[in-house]
C-alpha cells in the first residue's frame, strides 16, 4: 500500500475488478480530437464502459461521467476513494441528494478502500440502449496500443490521443517499407483525419521532427525513410 494514494494506484485495482468481471480494458484514451480522455474504457462483446476515477467525489467528475454519456457509452461510472470510515452500508457515505444524482443519470459508482485498495461496487450503471450506435463508431477506435498505459495517469505519463496513434502508423508503415512517398503513406495507413489532404499536411509537418525518419525533399513530394 503505497503512502501517497495516487489515481494510478486506484486505477491498477480498478483495472483487475473490472477484468476478473470479463472485460477488456483500455486506460487513458482518447478516442476522439480535442474530445475528452477517459481514464479507463472497458469493452465486453458490443459493450462500452467509460469510467472515470478520481480521489474525491465532486462535481467535475460526475460532470465529466455525463460527458460520456452524452458521447455514447452504454455504461458510465466514477471510481473514488472510500471516505475515511469503516464500511457500513453500501450508500452510508453520501447524502440522498448525491444517490438520486446518480440513479437518476443512470451512473455508476465504484467506492475504493484506503487501507488495502479493495473495489466495491456501490451502484451499478444503467445500460444507455440508445448509445449502441454511438458507441460502435467509439470501439472502431480503440486498438491493442491503448493497453499499455496506466488508468488515473498524470497527461506526463502518458496516454493514448488520436495525434499519437496517427504517428505511431506512419512510423511503423515507413520502418516496414524502408522507404516511402507520402501518399503511399496516407494511402496505407490509418489517420485520424478524414480528409486525405488534411492527412497529408499533418504528416509533412510532424514526421520530420522524428529523429528515425529521414526526409527527401518537401512538401508533398517528400519521400520518407526509416533510420537503422
Amino acid at each position: 500500500m503505497p503512502k501517497t494514494i495516487l489515481e494510478k494506484h486506484m486505477g491498477g485495482n480498478l483495472i483487475k475488478w473490472i477484468s476478473e468481471e470479463g472485460w477488456e480494458c483500455f486506460p487513458e484514451v482518447q478516442l476522439r480530437t480535442r474530445g475528452p480522455r477517459a481514464d479507463l474504457i472497458a469493452t465486453k462483446n458490443q459493450l462500452l464502459w467509460a469510467v472515470e476515477i478520481k480521489l474525491s467525489l465532486n462535481m467535475t467528475v460526475i460532470e465529466q461521467a455525463l460527458r460520456w454519456k452524452q458521447l455514447g457509452a452504454l455504461y458510465t461510472s466514477v471510481a473514488v476513494l472510500a471516505p475515511m470510515r469503516k464500511y457500513h452500508n453500501k450508500f452510508n457515505f453520501y447524502t440522498e441528494f448525491v444517490d438520486r444524482v446518480f440513479r437518476n443519470e443512470g451512473l455508476g459508482l465504484f467506492l475504493i478502500n484506503r487501507k488495502d485498495m479493495s473495489v466495491q461496487e456501490a451502484i451499478t450503471p444503467r445500460l444507455f440502449r440508445y448509445n449502441f450506435s454511438k458507441s460502435k463508431f467509439l470501439m472502431e477506435q480503440l486498438d491493442e496500443r491503448m493497453k499499455s498505459y496506466a488508468a488515473g495517469s498524470s497527461s506526463k505519463e502518458g496516454y493514448s490521443s488520436p495525434f499519437r496513434r496517427t504517428i505511431e502508423n506512419a512510423i511503423n508503415f515507413i520502418a516496414i517499407s524502408k522507404k516511402c512517398s507520402i501518399e503511399e503513406l496516407t494511402n496505407n495507413i490509418k489517420t485520424h483525419f478524414r480528409i486525405r489532404t488534411k492527412a497529408k499536411k499533418f504528416l509533412v509537418k510532424h514526421l520530420t521532427k522524428n529523429p528515425n525518419i529521414i526526409c527527401h525533399n518537401s512538401g508533398y513530394n517528400t519521400v520518407y525513410e526509416y533510420k537503422e
